[in-house]
């Protein structure tokens, strides 16, 4: 793994929850394969009581691209969730967090 390979999948791995978790009533876990050929494929969970929200994120191709756009969405996607909004709400975030109010 060489050059914007390893920019890419670096990325990705930084954002990673951890890729385990257990408690009493619940396990989660998850690994993204290739593991060195990553760009745009990852997930996140967070757990909430008894409440886990899982997301899944495919950005298309590989590379730093997919990598950067799949971090973005990422972020957005745990911004919202720690606001509170629901599923449609969370559809809509990211354009009203953009400055113009445009996509």
């Amino acid at each position: 793994m060489a050059g914007a390979d390893a920019g890419a999948a670096e990325i990705v791995w930084s954002i990673l929850p951890p890729l385990t978790l257990a408690t009493d009533t619940i396990t989660v876990t998850g690994i993204p394969e290739p593991c060195y050929d990553m760009g745009g494929d990852t997930f996140d969970y967070a757990v909430h009581g008894d409440i886990v929200h899982l997301a899944i994120f495919d950005a298309l191709g590989h590379g730093m691209v997919a990598s950067t756009l799949t971090a973005v969405a990422l972020s957005a996607c745990r911004i919202a969730r720690r606001c509170g909004l629901d599923l449609a709400e969370l559809n809509t975030f990211p354009q009203r967090c953009h400055p113009s109010g445009r996509h």
